[in-house]
């Protein structure tokens, strides 16, 4: 009889700590900048590529239509932003790597906001490096760098080579035969140990002699072929309570599970 009274109380208990679990993930959800419909959504995940996409960003994008929808627009366009203005969109891949390679001001502070709140963002290559200054596409001559643009969000630093050239500044890439190898365990390289595999030729491209900062998390790296080089290719960092800051140092196009893989893993 004693054992009959226990059981209910005892499994009473249980659904009260699963429902205060239940509560404190959405409490943590929306500190973090989410909402509820966000929560409960089972529409597209909204994107928002500032810059252009590659021919195989699109292709990727476009092949899982079901999971995003995305949007383009130029850093010009988007220079008087507002964190009310990015918060529409879960992802933001910012790809400069056609296009002018600065931002303003104004939507610096909004991306860095973006991110402490929640946001997920792609930084591919050298976009955002120069601070532009929005007259007709005048740029800031005394600094280069993602300090100067994004604070320190970024998980790679652009250092001085070559007689004080910045690493990040454009005509500055290294040309390359290399293959992309996995460092880290990550749902990024799902499936993907090495790219390309072993039995095609390696990739022939120019890549960024920058370095990962403090506390950044290298994903994978160029192996150069028949050296003993290695570049940063997918580096990572974490904001606590807020966003995750993905570094591509090639286009994500060129590798399209890899690239699926990271939508996959923000979204």
């Amino acid at each position: 009889m004693e054992e009959e009274e226990f059981t209910p109380k005892k499994n009473k208990n249980k659904q009260i700590a699963v429902v205060g679990i239940i509560v404190l993930l959405i409490i943590a959800f929306l500190v973090v900048g989410g909402n509820m419909p966000q929560l409960f959504s089972s529409q597209p995940t909204q994107v928002l590529v500032i810059g252009q996409l590659s021919p195989g960003e699109r292709i990727v994008l476009d092949n899982l239509n079901q999971e995003f929808t995305y949007s383009i627009r130029s850093a010009s366009d988007l220079e008087s932003s507002s964190i009310e203005t990015l918060s529409e969109y879960r992802i933001i891949i910012l790809d400069q790597t056609i296009t002018e390679k600065s931002i303003s001001s104004d939507l610096g502070s909004a991306l860095e906001s973006y991110v402490v709140k929640g946001g997920e963002l792609i930084v591919v290559k050298n976009s955002a490096i120069r601070l532009s200054l929005g007259l007709n596409g005048v740029e800031a001559g005394d600094s280069i760098g993602w300090k100067t643009t994004l604070g320190n969000m970024v998980p790679v630093e652009c250092i001085l080579i070559n007689g004080n050239e910045p690493s990040c500044k454009e005509g500055n890439e290294v040309p390359i035969v290399a293959r992309i190898i996995k460092q880290e365990d990550h749902p990024i390289m799902f499936g993907v140990d090495i790219a390309p595999t072993n039995d095609l030729a390696p990739y022939q491209l120019g890549v960024l002699p920058i370095q990962a900062n403090e506390g950044a998390k290298t994903i994978a790296y160029f192996d150069v072929e028949n050296t003993p080089q290695t570049y940063p290719a997918i580096l990572e960092k974490n904001k606590l309570l807020g966003g995750n800051v993905i570094y591509f140092n090639y286009d994500p196009g060129m590798t399209s599970n890899i690239f699926k893989n990271t939508l996959m893993y923000l979204k």
